[in-house]
């Protein structure tokens, strides 16, 4: 087994509120982002579904760092055991009704 793949990591995630908090142990450290970002979501009640009734999607912030993290970064190569991620959901620009003229 890998190194990485066999380390395991504690963090805690919170939305962008602040409201709602979860710990998160043994995380494997060959975890990607999305992959965490994926189980997350719905164990801490976040929206399936944006306004609009489109499927919602998320992204991680990494405040220690002050950046996003890439989708595809994993667990042990990007996080700190006990860092704190916020999750931020995806708003895409222009995705919205078609502007009046």
């Amino acid at each position: 087994m890998d190194a990485v793949a066999s380390m395991n990591f504690n963090l805690t995630a919170r939305d962008v509120s602040g409201q709602r908090r979860f710990t998160v142990r043994n995380v494997r450290g060959d975890t990607t982002i999305q992959e965490l970002i994926h189980g997350l979501a719905p164990r801490m009640g976040l929206p399936a579904h944006d306004a609009g009734g489109m499927p919602q999607s998320f992204h991680a912030f990494l405040e220690r760092d002050g950046r996003h993290l890439r989708a595809l970064e994993t667990v042990a190569d990007t996080l700190r055991e006990s860092d704190e991620i916020v999750l931020h959901p995806d708003v895409q620009a222009g995705s919205g009704a078609p502007g009046i003229a």
